[in-house]
């Protein structure tokens, strides 16, 4: 509850802490402060690892509404070191509690352990045990299944024995496996910066450029940055390239861009917040979106001109669809071909699944 400017408490809420004295009108004691949050989900590191982690882009202050029904601005000054220290602590103990109850971690003489990760997984569960290996760099299927992901070192080729920590910094702390990094201040003009970090909250895991095939087939990968042990790409194969992808996908239902406060759909303030648009203004006109046939879709996706005749190299047009059974099978036979359908399996078959990354 906000007080009035007498008042010596706190307001507590995500990455700021306000002193009443820094407010220099008086403001109902009944009145609730209100801030906003938008938060990107990450689920990549750039080694194609599943590294969870939050992009937070938080108001710097809050808004109190006043007896007119105007919402009036209070700025907030920047953390401190201490502040966020004290954070991350508050974050690494309730996430341990929370994987504690969920049977992730368990607490043995003061010490937490991670219990043996197969054990928690469904026998034909495939995503799971992907994100578990995807999370320490390691391979879960095929002939690689347990092994860890090849590197590609710069000047060295000695293995690394341990990881590397990241080190703190300005307003940048770390606990347990945790760190929080809240240095990053934009103010309300630099619309430029803003654009440009948002750009890099929400970016996908991988660009085109990071990528290279080698000449025997597997898939390289350089990282945004070298590591300290001089580590500057990993090299996996087709199937295993596709695995890090597959435990990069979020679980059904889970969105990775989410909105707080002020700033989501359901608060009564968000409508006195975001910018409508001008009724005086014309709407802009988009354009229809043209049809596209199933012969440029695939020529499109997968590079095959199916129109395109083999034998003298022009385009055919198609006369007729023969949808009779015996009239197919007539004609089949003729040409040579098999006229039974193909079997047809589900796209999702864990049995097959399993074939495939078998050896």
């Amino acid at each position: 509850m906000v007080g009035n400017r007498r008042l010596k408490r706190k307001i507590l809420f995500p990455e700021f802490i306000i002193e009443k004295s820094d407010i220099k009108e008086k403001v109902h004691s009944k009145t609730t402060p209100n801030t906003g949050l938008a938060v990107f989900v990450q689920r990549f590191g750039s080694a194609l690892n599943l590294n969870i982690h939050f992009h937070i882009l938080a108001i710097d202050g809050v808004f109190v509404e006043k007896s007119t029904g105007r919402l009036k601005f209070y700025s907030a000054s920047a953390p401190s070191d201490d502040d966020i220290e004290k954070l991350i602590l508050k974050i690494s103990k309730r996430v341990n509690n929370y994987l504690i109850k969920k049977g992730f971690l368990e607490e043995v003489e003061g010490q937490l352990l991670q219990k043996d990760s197969p054990t928690l997984f469904e026998p034909d569960d495939l995503h799971l045990p992907a994100m578990a290996s995807s999370l320490i760099n390691k391979i879960a299927f095929g002939e690689n299944a347990g092994k860890s992901v090849r590197r590609l070192y710069a000047g060295t080729h000695k293995w690394p024995e341990e990881e590397d920590s990241e080190n703190k910094g300005a307003r940048c702390s770390a606990s347990g496996g945790y760190s929080l990094h809240a240095n990053t201040s934009i103010k309300s003009h630099e619309k430029d910066r803003l654009e440009k970090l948002i750009r890099y909250m929400s970016r996908p895991p991988f660009s085109d450029d990071s990528l290279h095939i080698t000449e025997s087939g597997n898939v390289r990968i350089k990282l945004k940055s070298a590591w300290r042990d001089g580590t500057t790409h990993i090299e996996v194969t087709p199937l295993e390239f596709i695995e890090k992808l597959a435990a990069l996908i979020p679980l059904p239902k889970s969105h990775t861009v989410r909105y707080f406060g002020v700033l989501s759909s359901n608060s009564k303030h968000r409508d006195k917040l975001v910018p409508h648009n001008n009724s005086e203004v014309a709407p802009i006109k988009r354009k229809k979106k043209s049809y596209i046939n199933w012969a440029d879709l695939l020529k499109r996706t997968f590079k095959i001109d199916i129109l395109k005749c083999e034998t003298c190299g022009n385009n055919m047009q198609l006369i007729s669809v023969v949808e009779d059974f015996f009239l197919i099978e007539a004609t089949m036979t003729a040409l040579g071909l098999d006229p039974k359908p193909p079997n047809v399996k589900s796209a999702v078959s864990r049995t097959l699944f399993y074939e495939d990354f078998s050896n």
